[in-house]
């Protein structure tokens, strides 16, 4: 569609928040948690903290949630009924259990597909990472658990004023006040908000009620604030130019001797997307779930044999890096990050992904001299 321009006063940006509640949508949105803040549902738009610049997570979760039943099944004697999530129903017709508190109350599952959820707050880095996990999600196979969270999540993003030390999106291919990913992005101004509706599903949330519709007032794209001329401080097709060259080199054993494996990057990471599978269960019924898994663990690529092809925490980090900056970008002609620096951020040894790409794209630059 073709983008439309808005303007909204501080006092109806609340109203058009708590108007999206009342209309019995689940709004998500960045919520203090005992000093830290999380993406959490909220009652009311008092309830978001927009006042920080990133929340402790993304909302990755309400996408690929940390834990998710595929599906349940029970067992009587000889027959095998198997309850999936996404229809609610067993093979015979039956009402899945798991929607009226059986096996899997409690648990995250796709069985809610018809929720419509509003992510309201996000920075424009998170909102990028949706449209690069779709593209991993379905490029061979239509993973339907995620696609049906997908189709009915809305992005209300703002702009970000000023990046901190750790940021690096505009490296990454997006900047502070980039539209990619959100279906209406918001900038402060004047005295409230300028909006760019970017997507249908942005024009549906503000024609949802007359009353919503009365709160926005169409402008002209002239006014609509221009971006910033966000410079990037390094270049990060260099960062992957270093890394197509340089599988073996001895930097990556040399730089991640520090690192303690605890996968702390790829959890608060918006699109680090690795995931297990396994089954728990009795004789009698069970379900099979797929949890967050990360590729730092040493147990990610241990073989049944014993035999490890990542046997060092330096391997693991080169696949991370290699994975975000040169494989999917090969495929995609995208990279799988959006520079939010959570990782370096979270890190408790002090790992700094910003700083370590730019080391890599100034060495790259140094060997072409």
């Amino acid at each position: 569609m073709e983008e439309k321009y808005y303007e909204i006063s501080s006092d109806n940006i609340e109203k058009f928040v708590n108007n999206l509640v009342a209309q019995n949508n689940e709004v998500i949105a960045p919520k203090d948690k005992d000093g830290d803040t999380f993406y959490d549902k909220i009652n009311d738009f008092k309830d978001a903290d927009l006042n920080i610049l990133l929340s402790k997570l993304s909302f990755k979760e309400y996408l690929l949630p940390k834990t998710e039943t595929l599906f349940e099944y029970s067992i009587s004697g000889s027959n095998i009924n198997i309850l999936d999530p996404l229809e609610n129903t067993v093979g015979n017709g039956e009402t899945d259990v798991s929607a009226n508190g059986g096996i899997g109350s409690g648990s995250e599952s796709s069985r809610k597909k018809s929720v419509k959820r509003i992510i309201f707050g996000s920075r424009p880095c998170d909102a990028g990472a949706g449209p690069i996990m779709e593209k991993v999600f379905n490029w061979d196979y239509k993973d339907e658990f995620f696609n049906e969270k997908f189709k009915n999540l809305y992005i209300i993003s703002i702009a970000c004023v000023q990046p901190d030390n750790y940021c690096f999106c505009t490296e990454a291919q997006l900047s502070p006040e980039s539209s990619y990913g959100s279906d209406i992005l918001l900038k402060k101004g004047g005295s409230g908000y300028y909006a760019k509706v970017i997507t249908e599903k942005g024009l549906e949330l503000i024609n949802s009620s007359s009353e919503n519709a009365g709160l926005f007032k169409e402008i002209p794209k002239e006014t609509f604030p221009a971006d910033k001329d966000w410079k990037a401080a390094f270049d990060i097709k260099k960062t992957q130019g270093f890394l197509d060259k340089n599988f073996t080199s001895g930097y990556f054993q040399e730089k991640f001797l520090s690192c303690i494996g605890c996968g702390i990057c790829t959890y608060t990471c918006p699109t680090c997307h690795c995931f297990d599978i396994q089954d728990e269960g009795t004789n009698e019924k069970g379900k099979r779930i797929r949890n967050w898994d990360s590729c730092q663990f040493g147990i990610f690529t241990l073989h049944t044999s014993g035999h490890n092809p990542r046997v060092t925490q330096g391997d693991r980090y080169r696949q991370r890096l290699m994975h975000k900056f040169k494989i999917y970008n090969e495929k995609f002609n995208k990279y799988l990050c959006v520079g939010c620096g959570r990782c370096s951020r979270n890190c408790p040894e002090d790992i700094d992904l910003k700083e370590i790409t730019s080391e890599l794209s100034l060495m790259e630059s140094s060997a072409g001299d």
